[in-house]
């Protein structure tokens, strides 16, 4: 247990009891609850880093498969179709993965297309006038028991309130055909 323990700080608790044949359980159980534990911990070795696989591609190798995808015939094609086009000729490069693992080392991996950017979403406001308030003299208060509250949204043209008994298409095609000067664009 003591070696588990002495160990433990370089490897970790897992690879120390894997290594020496020790049931995990085994050393916890034996192991104070509370306090440092019995050894001195060694100071943590720094992992040296990490050698190249053997099987990855030399970096010429590695500018091969960059040339061969930035030439015009392949330029809007995807890897596996390069892929497919250099099989068909009789050439093997690299995997496709590989391809796309090159192309995102360079940056190159995102999407060709361009994206469709849509605008920001104007809310429309809606305005609403009162026929009562808005557009009536002051003396006339005898108006029909029915009258029309006009709601306008901002992007379209104005409307114009009027105050009718009943809804008839007669005044509508009348001011459109010739409306007010108030309303007139331009």
């Amino acid at each position: 247990m003591d070696a588990v323990a002495h160990l433990a700080p370089t490897v970790g608790i897992v690879a120390a009891c894997d290594f020496l044949a020790v049931a995990r359980a085994s050393f916890y159980r034996q192991r104070p609850v509370l306090g440092p534990s019995a050894s001195p911990p060694l100071e943590p070795v720094t992992p040296a880093e990490r050698s190249a696989p053997a099987r990855s591609l030399s970096e010429a190798e590695r500018t091969a498969v960059l040339l061969v995808l930035h030439k015009e015939r392949f330029q809007d094609r995807s890897p596996a179709a390069v892929q497919a086009t250099l099989l068909d000729e009789g050439q093997y490069l690299c995997s496709i993965r590989t391809m796309y693992r090159i192309l995102q080392q360079e940056g190159e991996s995102g999407e060709r297309r361009d994206q469709l950017v849509h605008p920001a979403y104007r809310k429309p406001e809606a305005i609403v006038k009162d026929i009562l308030t808005s557009r009536l003299p002051a003396d006339s208060f005898h108006l029909p028991q029915q009258f029309h509250r006009i709601v306008e949204f901002a992007p379209r043209p104005p409307v114009v309130p009027t105050a009718a008994r009943r809804w008839s298409c007669a005044p509508s095609a009348r001011m459109i055909r010739n409306p007010p000067a108030r309303l007139r664009r331009g």
